[in-house]
């Protein structure tokens, strides 16, 4: 099996492809459609823009045919292959199987565009991906036991099965003749050009045309002359160690095929994970999703500071590298010194010199609903650190654990000695002892915040107190410094 790219000259239409493929009627002998829809694939690469709308190749067999699921597996494989990183709905194909030539084609045409976002998708860079096609082929042709053409025994033929229009009745003529020439020039009956052409008039051909690389024989049809080409048409010397080195080159082929499959398979895979990030970075659905997704984001957060910015609050943006846990330490303090604020600045403003609020309320009524503020908080900010003291005092426990574990051989390693025991307890021990100077080093700490919140509270009394003292003077004309 080989794979040929057919030449799109001048970006011709897919509906002349398709009226080559099918027949313009649907009628062509020998044609028949595998997959995919033809004149959905014909009106989509004739709409589009582009010089080169549509691809089109063919996979070339020398067998005459092979099971419909060998054929659906191969054609999987070659789209898995060639449009590597896309999914099925990304891209439209069409495939046409032919058996009118006595071998097995499968052709494919290809809309060169991506289906979900409209791009100009190109299936094959020549320069770029020959390699994956090639090391494919070789892939699959030894997968499926399919005919080689860089065997030594068919290097005459590869140009035979490269040529899509080659009249059936011709190839075989060409086929006989070089299995008779190579056998004849093993046999040493053949030792250069000279008996190449001997034999050929023998046969009854007469010979019309030759050149360095080929001979061409009249058709006995009368119609085109048919050319042979090969390394055994060639004008060269065919000697015993000529014969000799084919026969080797046979030999050592076959004897490499399961290297050559690994070297192909492990290349191809190489291959295709490059085409994957290629068309995943211009049509990946992630991609997609990610920029419309950063889109998204950008736009609600250029509106949020908008917002922001019209408020009168502060427009600044938190960066992203700060942590939770560091933005809750802040919002803590910030809540606690605020909720100080707020109760000094209320309980002035509300009950001024008298005491008492508008409302009927005491003043000893407000400051117990303070402290019950300040209580819930001072017991919020004590529940965080008895958790974060538990947490490592639950660590320590299972470092002991562990030690003791190992020490007494239930890991499944050998029992450790005595002083090896002994030395793993004390380290225990002393695990034991920082957890407990961290539990007295974190009391003292609440001692100190519980000491901070009692400070908070009498300089607010303080406050209050000559604020009053201050209305006080004031209303009786006094004017005195504060």
């Amino acid at each position: 099996m080989i794979v040929k790219f057919l030449k799109n000259s001048g970006g011709g239409s897919a509906k002349a492809t398709m009226d080559y493929l099918l027949g313009k009627d649907k009628d062509r002998e020998g044609a028949r459609l595998l997959s995919g829809d033809p004149e959905l694939t014909k009106r989509l690469s004739d709409s589009l823009s582009f010089q080169n709308r549509h691809t089109v190749g063919v996979l070339s067999f020398e067998e005459v045919n092979l099971p419909d699921d060998y054929k659906i597996a191969i054609r999987e494989s070659f789209e898995s292959c060639l449009l590597a990183g896309l999914e099925k709905d990304q891209y439209n194909i069409t495939w046409i199987e032919h058996t009118d030539k006595d071998r097995l084609e499968l052709n494919f045409v290809i809309a060169n565009t991506e289906l979900t976002t409209g791009k100009r998708l190109q299936p094959y860079y020549d320069k770029v991906d020959r390699p994956l096609v090639e090391n494919w082929k070789q892939v699959i042709n030894h997968e499926y036991n399919l005919t080689d053409p860089h065997d030594p025994d068919k290097a005459q033929a590869v140009k035979t099965l490269s040529s899509q229009n080659l009249p059936q009745d011709i190839r075989k003529i060409k086929e006989q003749i070089g299995q008779v020439i190579s056998h004849q020039i093993e046999q040493g009956n053949i030792t250069d050009r000279k008996d190449v052409i001997d034999t050929l008039q023998q046969a009854g051909f007469e010979i019309a045309r030759q050149t360095d690389k080929s001979i061409s024989i009249k058709n006995p049809d009368g119609k085109r002359n048919i050319r042979l080409e090969g390394i055994i048409y060639e004008n060269r010397q065919f000697n015993e160690e000529f014969a000799e080195e084919r026969r080797r080159a046979r030999k050592e082929y076959a004897g490499t095929g399961s290297e050559r499959y690994r070297t192909a398979r492990n290349k191809l895979q190489r291959a295709i994970e490059v085409k994957q990030e290629r068309n995943r970075a211009s049509f990946g659905r992630e991609y997609q999703d990610y920029q419309r997704e950063q889109k998204r984001l950008s736009t609600s957060i250029g509106m949020e500071n908008d917002a922001r910015g019209t408020d009168g609050r502060s427009t600044d943006r938190i960066p992203y590298s700060v942590s939770n846990e560091h933005m809750d330490r802040v919002q803590s303090k910030e809540q606690e010194s605020r909720i100080s604020r707020d109760y000094t600045k209320d309980r002035a403003i509300t009950f001024g010199s008298q005491g008492t609020s508008a409302g009927g309320g005491s003043r000893e009524r407000w400051d117990d609903l303070y402290s019950d503020d300040r209580g819930r908080e001072s017991e919020k900010f004590q529940q965080q650190d008895q958790s974060r003291i538990g947490n490592q005092i639950r660590l320590e426990h299972e470092r002991l654990f562990d030690t003791l574990q190992r020490a007494s051989g239930h890991d499944g390693e050998k029992d450790l000695t005595a002083s090896n025991t002994d030395r793993a307890i004390d380290r225990s021990q002393s695990s034991v002892e920082r957890t407990e100077q961290l539990i007295t080093a974190t009391s003292r700490g609440i001692g100190k915040r519980e000491q901070a919140t009692s400070d908070h509270e009498r300089q607010a009394d303080q406050f209050i107190e000559i604020s009053q003292e201050k209305t006080r003077a004031v209303s009786r004309g006094i004017e005195i410094d504060f």
